[in-house]
């Protein structure tokens, strides 16, 4: 599939939100020199220099430098925001003093005497570069967690959910993208000394859907799927002991509902006012080298 391809659905969100072109530039070279750098730093053990960078994403010496710093500013971004609040979630429903048995979050109180659980402790804990109140706000703001009679904040759902619009979405997009191409690459190259056989499973419907049918169909895999990624992040965090490594990585696993829009096919293009005169012809003219040819012009030489 064309690289084009693969954009369109962030193309789209820029359309909509009136995100000008020269920020994708912006997005996708910010995009271009993380991955070079970390490539060379991953596979080559050893700093990237910013001309190997610059040479490989299309960027002159002086992006490169002013890039890579540019990435550690972006660590108060919204996309941490949202990572923070996911680990708050999660820690709300595993952490002693704040699950109950079979992982069911407690109720706490907004603040507590030092000791004890409390939302501000546990924010502190998980964030606390952050303001635990704009947390709660976020929270909030999701329907994530409901205020109870004596002060007591109880929590939702044990994953966060960004609301409708907010920017962070698309940031969250780019980097499920990022993570799923990682993963069906790492299947391709098969990298030595790293596992790669990464679980892939895809069902697709055998005959059109109705919008109402896939309504229906969204509700059932939401339900469905709620309950098997909640079933598997206990049975990871109780894993965790025997598991866990400072010299891994993070892994996970995503579930969406997508419509098979690959098996389509492209959309005719149409161009107004189309110069009919000559020249106007835009079929390619095929180009042939005989390499033998070029070979034996190399030995008369």
């Amino acid at each position: 599939m064309a690289f084009q391809e693969v954009l369109k659905p962030l193309f789209r969100i820029a359309k909509h939100y009136g995100v000008p072109g020269h920020q994708l530039r912006d997005s996708f070279a910010q995009s271009s020199v993380e991955f070079f750098a970390e490539q060379i730093n991953t596979s080559e053990q050893r700093p990237a220099s910013a001309a190997r960078v610059a040479m490989y994403a299309g960027v002159n010496r002086a992006e490169v430098v002013d890039r890579i710093t540019r990435r550690g500013a972006a660590a108060q971004s919204l996309a941490r925001r949202a990572q923070a609040l996911s680990e708050l979630l999660n820690c709300w429903h595993t952490e002693p003093g704040y699950a109950g048995v079979y992982d069911i979050a407690r109720e706490i109180p907004y603040e507590a005497e030092e000791g004890k659980p409390s939302f501000v402790a546990l924010a502190n804990k998980i964030s606390p570069e952050s303001d635990p109140a704009e947390l709660l706000g976020d929270l909030d703001a999701s329907k994530c967690v409901e205020h109870l009679d004596g002060g007591f904040i109880r929590p939702l759902t044990r994953a966060y959910v960004l609301p409708p619009g907010d920017v962070a979405r698309i940031d969250r997009m780019g980097k499920v993208l990022i993570n799923f191409t990682e993963a069906f690459a790492r299947g391709i190259v098969r990298e030595p000394g790293r596992f790669s056989a990464l679980a892939e499973r895809t069902l697709v419907s055998d005959f059109p859907v109705s919008d109402q049918g896939v309504r229906r169909f969204n509700d059932e895999v939401r339900d469905r799927g709620t309950r098997l990624l909640t079933d598997l992040d206990s049975w990871l965090t109780a894993q965790g002991g025997a598991v866990a490594s400072d010299q891994g990585t993070r892994y996970g696993c995503g579930l969406y509902v997508f419509e098979d829009v690959s098996s389509v096919g492209r959309s005719p293009i149409e161009l107004d006012e189309l110069d009919s005169g000559e020249g106007s012809d835009l079929s390619p003219e095929p180009v042939v080298v005989d390499v033998l040819e070029n070979v034996s012009r190399h030995k008369k030489d």
